[in-house]
Order: C-alpha cells, then sequence, then structure tokens
C-alpha cells in the first residue's frame, strides 16, 4: 500500500464525523422551527329566552362534517371546550329536558369567532319534537327518494327560518342537522309556540337525480307547546302533491286530446282512457280523505300510467301523421297511375286520368286525413305534384330503359314486364265484372281492416299464473324486473329499498338471499377445492321463511365466520363440523352439512330451485364451445352467512323473501309491489304461484272481424283460381309462343298487384272517410285510429295478400300444365322390380314442329357434360323406336374418388294424340341417383324454354 493510499484512510473517520454532526445541527434547527398547534380554550354561557341558565346543554365543536370535543353546560350554563388554534370550527348547542315527551329547544348553530370574545352567551328558543311517519313515493318513478331535506319555513313570507343566521334543516341530506345531532332523519325539533311550515325536499332518480318539493302546512295556524311530541303522516301530503301532479297532467292530456279533435283526430279510444284514469283519480281522492293512503297512492298511479301512456300516444300520433302525409300522398299517386293506365291506353290520356283521379284523391285525403291539416298546404300541394310526376316516370319512362342483356340465351323478366302488365290489363278489362266485385271485397276489406280495428301496445300490471299447486308458505319473493335465471338481473344491495320494506303493514320480515353472478370460471375455492356457487343469506331470516334447517343432515345454519357444505363435499374434504376451512383468503368455521337430496329438492317462494347458477359448456369437447347457465351441482356451492357472502366479488342481491302479518293477501301484495316499486312479484299461496309485474302486452280491438275477413279472402283466390282453369287454353298458347312458368305466372302477379295497389288505396282512404263521419255522427268506436303510413303500407300489403294468394296457386298450376321445370319434385311411387327403370314425367310438351330444335338443344347439353370432372354423361345415342324418339345416355361420377352415382338413362320425346308431343324418361338405378338425372334433365329443359332458339323455332314455323 501506497504513503497516499494511507493517508486517506485516516482521513475517512473525520470526514464522517464532521459530516454527522453538521446534519444532526440542521435537523434541531428544521424541528424547532415547525409550529405546533397550542391549546385553549373557548368558553361561554347558554340560557333560555328568559335568560335563565339551562344545564346540561351539549356543547359540541365540529369541523365540517369531524367531531372534535364536546362539553355540557353545568348549573350556570357555562361550558369550556379545548381547541387547537385553527380557524373553521362551527359549535353545536343541543339542550332537552329528559322529563318532557319531546325535544325542549330548537338547536343552535353558531360561528365560532361569536365564542372567541368574553362572555359569549348563546340564548335557546323553546322547541318541540314532530315525528314524521310514513314514507314519501312519486307516481313518476318507481324509486323512492335518496335522501330527504325537512326545512323549516316562516309561514308568512315563505322564507327559510333562521336560527342564529343559520337555516333550520333536517333529514338524511347532508344539509340536514339530523346526523350532528344523533337524530333519526324523520324526527323534527320545530319552534314551540310559533307557527311554522315544513317543506319536504326530495332528491329522486328519474332519468337524472331531480328534487321534488311539497309543503306540510299542518302547523300554519297550529302551534306546540314546549317539549311537546307530535307525529304528522307525511302522505296525507305526498299523496296530495301526486294528485297534483295527476291534475296537471290530466288537464294537460284533456287539451291536447281537443287539439286533436279539432284537427280531425279520431280519439274516442283516448278519452275512453282518460275517463278511466279520472275516476282512478277520483277514487284516490276519496281513499285519501278517508286516510288510506296506500290504497290511495295506488289509484294515483294507475290514473298516472293511464294518462301518461295517453299523452304519449298522442305525441306519436301527431308526430306519425305529419311525417306520414307524404308517404300516403306517395301511394295515392301509385294507385292512381294504377287506376288511370287501367282505364285507358294511349299515354295522353294515361297522364291526364292520372291526373284527375289523382286530383279526387287528394282532395278527400286533405279533408278526411287528419295529417294534412298538420302541414303547410303548399308542401302538400308541392309534395303531391312532385309525387304524380315520380309515379308517371315510373309506369311511363323507367320500363323502357331498364331492358337488360340475355345471358346462356335466357331472357330477362324485367324485358318484357311492359307486354305482362299489357296483358294483365287486357285480362282485366276483358272480365270487367269479376274484376269490379274482387275490387270492391277487397276495398271493403282494407277499410274494415282500417276503421274497424286496432293494434297498440299498452303497459300495465300484469298477473300470471305460474303454478295452480298450493304452496306450504304464505309469502311473496321480490326480483328486479327482467329477471330470468339465464339472464339474472341483481336487486339494489340493501339500503332505502329493504328498509322501505320492511316498514310497509303488510310485511313481517324481509329475508335477503345472496349469490354470486354465474360464471364459467370458479368464484373461490374452499381448501383448494373449486366453488362454483356462492349462497349467503340471514339464517334466522331465512329459515322462519323457508323451514332451510330442514335441509341439514348435521350442525347449524351458518352464522357470521361459518360456513355450511354438503354431504359430498365433506367427504371430499374429509372435514368434520367445527373444523377450521379456507375460502379463498377467509378462515371459516365448518358449522353445519346439508342433505344434497334435500337441498335439491327445496324450493323458493316462486317455485324455483334454491341452487345457485354457472355456465358451462354444452357442446363436445372438439366443438366450439358453447356455453348455458344450469344448476351448480351440490359440492360446488357454499352456504354463508348475509355478511360474509358480501365480502365475496361478485355477489349480489338475487331475491328478497317477504313474509306476511296474519289476514294479509299476498296476492294483493305482490301487485301493490309491482305496481308501486316496478319489482317482479311472485305470490305463493294455497292459491298457487302468480306473478305481478309492470309489462306492456299487444291490445287488439275487432278481433271478430277475422272470420268474415277470412271468408272475403278465400272467395278472392277461388276466383283467382277460377280465371287460371278458365284460361287453360290461353296458357297453352302464351307456353307455346316462349313464355315459361314464370312468366305466365308473373301475368297473374300482375293482376293481383294491379288489383291489391287499387283496392289498398281506395280502402285506406275510405277508411280515414270513414273516421271522418264516425266522428261527425258520435259513433264512439274504441280504436285507435291508423295515421301512421305503417298502416297504408299494410292495406296493401292485406290486399296483395289476399289476391296473390290466388296468383301464386295460379302459377303452381302453370307450372304443370306449361313447357317448364318444377324447382321442388320428387319421384313418386315405387317401381316394381330391382331392375326395373323409374318412370319420370318431364313437365314439357311441345308442338311436334318444335322436335328437332329440342333433340338438338338436349343433345348439345348431355354432350357439354361428357367432360365434367365430377358428374359425366357418356355413351349417348339417337335412335327411334316406332314413333317415340329415343335419347339414351349414361349419367355417372366422373371418378370413384367423387361419388358412387351410376344411371343409365333414356329420354322419349312421343306424341299423345292432340297434336302435342309429350317427353319423359326413365332411369335404371338407385332412387337418390334418379332423381339427380331428374333435376339434371329438367334444368336443361327449363334452359331450353327460354332460350332463343326456341322461340326463333316457334317463329320459322
Amino acid at each position: 500500500m501506497s504513503a497516499r493510499e494511507c493517508s486517506n484512510g485516516r482521513e475517512d473517520p473525520v470526514k464522517a464525523l464532521l459530516l454527522l454532526i453538521l446534519l444532526s445541527a440542521l435537523a434541531s434547527s428544521l424541528l424547532f422551527s415547525i409550529p405546533s398547534y397550542s391549546q385553549s380554550f373557548v368558553t361561554g354561557t347558554v340560557v333560555d329566552e328568559d335568560g335563565v341558565a339551562v344545564e346540561g346543554a351539549k356543547v359540541s365543536l365540529w369541523f365540517g362534517r369531524k367531531h372534535f370535543t364536546s362539553a355540557l353546560t353545568d348549573a350556570e350554563g357555562f361550558f369550556e371546550l379545548e381547541y387547537e388554534a385553527v380557524t373553521g370550527y362551527n359549535v353545536s348547542v343541543y339542550a332537552d329536558d329528559p322529563s318532557t315527551p319531546g325535544v325542549d329547544y330548537l338547536p343552535v348553530w353558531v360561528q365560532f369567532a361569536d365564542l372567541l370574545e368574553p362572555g359569549a352567551v348563546i340564548t335557546l328558543r323553546p322547541g318541540a319534537s314532530l315525528l314524521l311517519e310514513g314514507d314519501v313515493q312519486f307516481v313518476f318513478s318507481n324509486s323512492i327518494p335518496e335522501n330527504l331535506l325537512y326545512a323549516v319555513l316562516e309561514p308568512d313570507s315563505g322564507g327559510l327560518m333562521m336560527q342564529y343566521g343559520v337555516p333550520i334543516l333536517y333529514g338524511s341530506h347532508e344539509r340536514g342537522q339530523s346526523y350532528f345531532l344523533d337524530l333519526e332523519s324523520s324526527h323534527l325539533i320545530v319552534p314551540a309556540g310559533k307557527p311554522f311550515i315544513l317543506e319536504v325536499n326530495s332528491s329522486i332518480l328519474v332519468v337524472r337525480m331531480e328534487v321534488y318539493s311539497f309543503e306540510v302546512d299542518e302547523h300554519r295556524s297550529r302551534t306546540l307547546g314546549k317539549g311537546e311530541l307530535a307525529s304528522l303522516d307525511v302522505r296525507s301530503y305526498s299523496i296530495g302533491f301526486n294528485l297534483e301532479i295527476v291534475s296537471t297532467l290530466m288537464d294537460e292530456v284533456k287539451a291536447r286530446i281537443d287539439y286533436m279533435v279539432e284537427k280531425g283526430f279520431y280519439m274516442v279510444k283516448e278519452r275512453s282512457t282518460t275517463a278511466t284514469a279520472e275516476g282512478a283519480f277520483s277514487d284516490a281522492q276519496s281513499l285519501l280523505s278517508a286516510g288510506r293512503y296506500v290504497e290511495s297512492f295506488g289509484f294515483s298511479k294507475m290514473s298516472y300510467i293511464d294518462l301518461a301512456q295517453v299523452r304519449a300516444r298522442i305525441i306519436n300520433m301527431q308526430a306519425d301523421a305529419t311525417s306520414s302525409v307524404y308517404i300516403i300522398v306517395v301511394f295515392l299517386a301509385l294507385t292512381s297511375t294504377t287506376i288511370a293506365f287501367l282505364l285507358t291506353n294511349s299515354d295522353p290520356t294515361k297522364i291526364l286520368g292520372s291526373a284527375a283521379v289523382y286530383a279526387c284523391f287528394l282532395a278527400v285525403l286533405y279533408v278526411a286525413y287528419p295529417g294534412s291539416a298538420l302541414v303547410p298546404f303548399m308542401g302538400f300541394l308541392q309534395a303531391g305534384v312532385l309525387s304524380l310526376i315520380g309515379s308517371l316516370f315510373l309506369a311511363i319512362l323507367l320500363p323502357r330503359w331498364m331492358k337488360g342483356a340475355s345471358r346462356r340465351g335466357m331472357v330477362p323478366l324485367r324485358n318484357i314486364l311492359v307486354p305482362i302488365f299489357s296483358m294483365a290489363k287486357r285480362s282485366i278489362r276483358r272480365r270487367r265484372l269479376r274484376f269490379l266485385l274482387t275490387l270492391i271485397s277487397i276495398t271493403v276489406l282494407v277499410m274494415s281492416f282500417v276503421t274497424l280495428t286496432s293494434f297498440s301496445e299498452t303497459h300495465d300490471l300484469l298477473v300470471r299464473r305460474i303454478s295452480a299447486a298450493p304452496t306450504p308458505v304464505n309469502g311473496v319473493l321480490l326480483r328486479t324486473a327482467g329477471y330470468s335465471f339465464e339472464t339474472p338481473a341483481f336487486l339494489p344491495e340493501g339500503g332505502v329499498s329493504l328498509e322501505w320494506l320492511i316498514r310497509q303493514p303488510e310485511v313481517a320480515l324481509a329475508s335477503q338471499k345472496v349469490e354470486n353472478l354465474p360464471s364459467i370460471r370458479p368464484v373461490t375455492t374452499l381448501n383448494g377445492v373449486r366453488i362454483y356457487g356462492v349462497v349467503g343469506f340471514d339464517s334466522d331470516l331465512e329459515d322462519n321463511v323457508l323451514g332451510l334447517s330442514s335441509v341439514l343432515e348435521e350442525g347449524q345454519l351458518p352464522s357470521e365466520g361459518g360456513v355450511v357444505i354438503s354431504e359430498d363435499l365433506r367427504d371430499t374434504l374429509d372435514v368434520d363440523v367445527g373444523e377450521t376451512l379456507l375460502l379463498g383468503g377467509m378462515e371459516l368455521v365448518l358449522e353445519g352439512v346439508f342433505d344434497d337430496a334435500s337441498i335439491w329438492a327445496l324450493r323458493d317462494l316462486d317455485g324455483s330451485s334454491y341452487l345457485p347458477g354457472k355456465e358451462e359448456n354444452i357442446n363436445p369437447p372438439e366443438e366450439q364451445p358453447m356455453y348455458q347457465i344450469v344448476r351448480c351441482e351440490t359440492d360446488e356451492i357454499v352456504l354463508l352467512d348475509l355478511t360474509t357472502a358480501m365480502n365475496l366479488p361478485l355477489v349480489r342481491v338475487s331475491r328478497i323473501d317477504v313474509s306476511v302479518n296474519e289476514g294479509v293477501d299476498v296476492g294483493v301484495l305482490a301487485e301493490r309491489l309491482a305496481l308501486e316499486r316496478g319489482y317482479w312479484a311472485w305470490s305463493a299461496s294455497e292459491a298457487g304461484v302468480h306473478v305481478a309485474l309492470m309489462g306492456s302486452y299487444l291490445e287488439g280491438k275487432g278481433l271478430p272481424l277475422i272470420v268474415p275477413w277470412t271468408i272475403v279472402v278465400l272467395n278472392v283466390v277461388v276466383t283467382m283460381l277460377n280465371s287460371m282453369y278458365e284460361r287453360r287454353k290461353e296458357i297453352h298458347i302464351l307456353s307455346s309462343v316462349g313464355l315459361n312458368p314464370s312468366q305466365i305466372g308473373t301475368i297473374f302477379v300482375a293482376e293481383a298487384s294491379i288489383i291489391g295497389l287499387t283496392g289498398g288505396g281506395i280502402g285506406y282512404l275510405m277508411g280515414m272517410v270513414l273516421y271522418k263521419g264516425m266522428s261527425l255522427f258520435g259513433v264512439a268506436l274504441e280504436v285507435e285510429q291508423k295515421v301512421s303510413a305503417f298502416w297504408s303500407l299494410a292495406s296493401i300489403g292485406i290486399a296483395m295478400t289476399a289476391v296473390v294468394m290466388g296468383a301464386v296457386a295460379s302459377l303452381r298450376s302453370s307450372t304443370v300444365i306449361t313447357p317448364s321445370l318444377q324447382r321442388r319434385w320428387r319421384i313418386s311411387g315405387e317401381k316394381e322390380g330391382v331392375f326395373r327403370p323409374w318412370e319420370i314425367a318431364m313437365p314439357v310438351r311441345l308442338l311436334p314442329e318444335q322436335v328437332p330444335y329440342f333433340k338438338e338443344y338436349v343433345l348439345g347439353e348431355l354432350r357439354a357434360l361428357e367432360t365434367d370432372m365430377t358428374k359425366k354423361t357418356s355413351m349417348i345415342k339417337v335412335y327411334e323406336d316406332g314413333k317415340a324418339l329415343n335419347i339414351s345416355f349414361v349419367y355417372s361420377s366422373a371418378s370413384p374418388t367423387v361419388g358412387e352415382l351410376y344411371t343409365r338413362n333414356t329420354l322419349i320425346i312421343t306424341e299423345n294424340g292432340e297434336k302435342e308431343v309429350e317427353v319423359k324418361m326413365s332411369s335404371l338405378g338407385e332412387r337418390q341417383w334418379s332423381h339427380e338425372v331428374g333435376s339434371m334433365v329438367r334444368m336443361i329443359i327449363m334452359r331450353w324454354s327460354t332460350s332463343q332458339t326456341r322461340v326463333i323455332g316457334s317463329g320459322k314455323d
């Protein structure tokens, strides 16, 4: 080691010592520089209005909502509070004489700075206690207020009553004094010997959190004595406030109805519903006067629901009528053009006829359709002109521009639309009487549908029977709306909802059951064993309602810190009652074991299994997973105390079982809870299990008209079928000139379209006129007016359906008697022996002069398949056998690797003696292969029937 290195080694300890001394000095200086709050005292005296000292008054020091210290006044009313030297304190003073039933003095809040002056005196005014009973509810919400703020007001000015500059406020709201005074939120301390008004402010969630206020003027003229205890049922005022809401809504609805009637709407159904709501409103008022608050609120809510639905319907009807008038204008333009084209031939007369008919339709529409009065007249007129121009363009010009090129010799249907509609028009005009009678039938059908029927969605209280079997337990089970085992929806956890439920006079007790959300993964483990289901409850309450202890094989139901498992799970874990188990990260004592079969058989009040659910893959392992919620096995669940279960993840309240007091009708209670709170409520009793819920259903009026409607439709179908059979010769002629069955069937569809569009348009317009007539003559038919454009389209649909059914039947028939292919066919009958061929009729008839062209076409198609890579033809021969022309061929798989198809076939072309040629085929092979070759030949025939070769051939002859 060098001398320099030795020198550095000796200097290092010295430097370290100096650095330590420096840091110590610095720390000491910082320590002495930190300010410390000195302890101080504030004093004062509490007296009453006469200056008499108040002994035992509690004086408390607060910083925000944090309590620091309190002191009681002595016999001279003197107090002394110790505090730290910071600012921002508030001081509360509360005094009561325990010998009186109520609180004797109004609480006082003073600023801390006011007590720093020597000799501070706090004067207490006399007070009394007011206990509020009943719950505040609102007809427009299923929720109850999140919090309530009660404000004491001056009766003359209506302003807040002050005490030392601080308003007198109580309740569960954070601004209320109840928290600081350790009082129930419904216990109010009000001034004694002085009138006051109580303002109730309710914070409630509607769409967002909103505040609704009403006043209680019970003590506007009547005062309370010092220390007096009075009670007040707040429902007498909250229901009155609700009735004011209903009354305001009723006035609004009546005004809307009057406005709609003035515009020409048919409002009989809306008036009837409003009258029903008015009756419920009157009943609610009578029940309120009689002090029957529960029933009064129920009728109030029913009235509100009915009125709200009427208002919503009127608003939607007005909006629909305003927007639909333009659509109906277009619809009538198409109807007018159809009528004009049916009556005239030349383009100029078609245009003039369309304009004339359309002008009449628009005039009738403007008078009869109420939506016309809601739009500007010039807008209505412009829409009419544009619609007429558009319909004429579609009818005259568009068909000339939409022709397409032929593909593989097949003529596109759109190329012959104009000739097809011309043929349909001529057919209708030749059969004018039949057309007129059919049109009248369709028009009456549509008119009766529009005017005499009504379909609307109604929201109301629904009661459904789940089971007729009597239950051993009377009670009500509550779940959140929309719950199902497959899609569980859980209730809010405890809180105001459960507290509200327990306060109801019909309820003896309420037991919550909590479960975990179903999952494909275990929610926790018990000593390493996977647990998929956790059930928690208050053991005493659950046993009282369901007799849950009956499923125990050993031990007791779980208490806090305990767990109950199944016999199978106990055997798996090899444990005994009393041992400690590890559930996730919690140590729990095994307190009981339940019988597996007993808990499987246990049913809740709604008849459902008591076991929770889990997600399970129901597909085989090699397939894509598909998960479904199923019941957990008994060795996959644990039963816990409610508090213990709520500490686990994904555990929520799944239902509440309610045990009722003696003499309570559980069905009535379930309906009330469903109406007031929106629960799905199951009632279990000797009458079975029923569920009550607020739901929507489709209400139909005029449904008995279905019978005459059916008769009308059947008559139309018969008429169309008769028309088809009368026109067999015409169909043969159309077939002979090259029209395939789809084209021939399109002629029938075109006729149906003309009748349907015309009948639908006229029927809808007459329906609107009939509404107007019923309104003028006071005919009160409870139907909802069909002003929406949807109903005009539905009118076309009904008319088209009635006539197209006959047209479709005609189309199916035409494919049998014309040169075509039926898309769906089968080999009928059985062949006589194994080596006998199948006889297959081909749906085609030829003229003798068409046979050479047909033969050449078929041969070309068959030879084209000789080189096919999957299924090919071979050994194609043509020969004559007497008067029959035969084309034989083999149709088989191209190689053994692509199938086992093999058939020997002969296409036989023979005259039938009626100057027509028939075609059939014999096929030797298995039934399925013969069916396949039959389908192939039919496809060839269909292509030939629409090919240019056939048309040319026919033309040459």
